[in-house]
């Protein structure tokens, strides 16, 4: 399943309910009232708080990867999701786990903090992000390897006396942010200054990678080389 990471770690500890859902505190011990904050049910189990409560009909009316699919609210969680592995496409089933992330994020703040982000935005964000993170990985290509190839991709050192400065920039269109990352070498390889840094921005490709070595040569000046 292609997500993000911390997407996959939130899916598998629903799957296992250690998501801290408050019936499943309950269930630890803790002292807390297990109904649902925002509909006042009477259990707040990890497949309701991420799918069966009422505040999500939205949600689950324009999620139309799931569309037909009726879960009970007693159900489990791990029993839903293989339900819909069983039923749908796999990028349906990384769309669900996008939305479903996005769902707990969206619940902590109204239950925490009482921010107010319309459900519909839930399933907008996810196809967004979903898209983002399949273009930044779309970028790997499958190359004929040959000799000349490769040694046009071989790194060289520069002459004595002269630095080599490599840089790059990398994208993430769903935070608006610039990834810039710059190495200088010398003539013998050795590593003389180094940075990473991140930029809130929404560059384009080619103006981030311009942007990337202008900052790398302000970093170099800097460095004195």
């Amino acid at each position: 399943m292609k997500v993000l990471s911390k997407m996959k770690l939130f899916i598998w500890r629903a799957f296992h309910e250690w998501v801290p859902a408050t019936n499943n505190l309950a269930k630890r011990g803790m002292k807390v009232d297990n109904s649902c904050s925002l509909c006042q049910a009477r259990y707040e189990s990890t497949i309701h708080a991420l799918w069966c409560c009422p505040s999500l009909e939205h949600v689950r009316a324009i999620c139309l990867a799931l569309y037909g699919i009726r879960v009970p609210n007693h159900s489990l969680f791990i029993d839903f999701m293989i339900l819909c592995m069983n039923q749908l496409l796999v990028k349906d089933v990384e769309l669900l786990c996008m939305v479903i992330w996005r769902i707990w994020y969206i619940r902590n703040g109204m239950v925490h903090s009482s921010a107010i982000i319309h459900d519909v935005d839930v399933v907008a964000w996810a196809i967004a992000c979903l898209d983002d993170y399949r273009e930044a990985n779309a970028l790997k290509v499958n190359i004929v390897w040959d000799q000349g190839l490769l040694s046009d991709l071989l790194w060289y050192p520069p002459s004595v006396g002269v630095f080599k400065m490599n840089t790059d920039a990398a994208i993430y269109w769903a935070r608006r942010r610039v990834g810039i990352r710059v190495i200088i070498r010398d003539c013998k390889g050795s590593v003389m200054a180094s940075c990473t840094q991140k930029i809130l921005a929404g560059y384009e490709p080619l103006i981030a990678e311009a942007m990337v070595v202008l900052k790398s040569l302000h970093f170099a000046h800097d460095s004195g080389l």
